[in-house]
């Protein structure tokens, strides 16, 4: 009871912080569900997942797989340009028609 008590006034805090009027955000926040919704797509398809091991591999120099992940410096910093980019694409107004 003093948990739900203690998160009365944090809520109100969280959402008093929330800005009223639309920015460059606001779109990208709005698109978030569709990204939410349609990356296990991507991640769970197995075309997708062979042609990123093989470029993963290809990168490291070994053979990279779900046991033997990458973990070379120039291989994870390739991941987060990748990431952003695949939350740009299932942001993009063709993938929600």
């Amino acid at each position: 009871a003093a948990f739900y008590a203690a998160s009365a006034p944090l809520m109100a805090g969280f959402f008093s912080v929330l800005p009223r009027a639309a920015g460059w955000w606001s779109h990208p926040g709005h698109m978030s569900m569709f990204i939410y919704l349609l990356h296990p797509l991507l991640i769970t398809n197995p075309y997708v997942m062979r042609a990123v091991f093989e470029r993963l591999s290809a990168l490291s120099g070994r053979e990279v797989n779900v046991w033997s992940p990458a973990d070379d410096g120039a291989v994870v910093s390739a991941v987060l340009p990748a990431s952003l980019a695949v939350c740009a694409l299932l942001s993009t107004p063709p993938v929600r028609r």
